[in-house]
């Protein structure tokens, strides 16, 4: 219990069944705007719609975008190893050309 509400758990279903909650929501026109712009997102017809998707799926939502980026972290570094490996084999076949010239000016030489 925090500040004297009982907030719902997902323990406790039988609460969040009963509990139902009305406010009013004071919002700038750039919030109006987003909210507009969510309600054809979600494919909803009422801001109150977009509103309630929005609080129904934010914790989905922001599961996949974690998820998300937890894979393009990966990717950027199976990139970066991958980068320094095409260093290392560029310089080993730098250094291998390098040995192999050499090795023909020699046994240009001694002929």
């Amino acid at each position: 219990m925090k500040d004297g509400y009982s907030y719902p758990t997902p323990c406790n279903e039988q609460l969040t069944t009963i509990m139902s909650l009305e406010f009013t929501l004071r919002l700038e026109s750039t919030e109006v705007e987003k909210i507009e712009g969510l309600k054809i997102l979600f494919g909803k017809k009422s801001r109150n719609g977009a509103i309630k998707h929005a609080i129904r799926e934010f914790e989905n939502l922001n599961n996949r975008y974690t998820a998300e980026i937890e894979k393009a972290n990966a990717v950027k570094e199976k990139v970066k190893k991958l980068s320094s490996i095409s260093k290392k084999t560029a310089a080993t076949l730098s250094e291998l050309n390098t040995l192999y010239q050499n090795d023909q000016r020699q046994t240009s030489t001694t002929n």
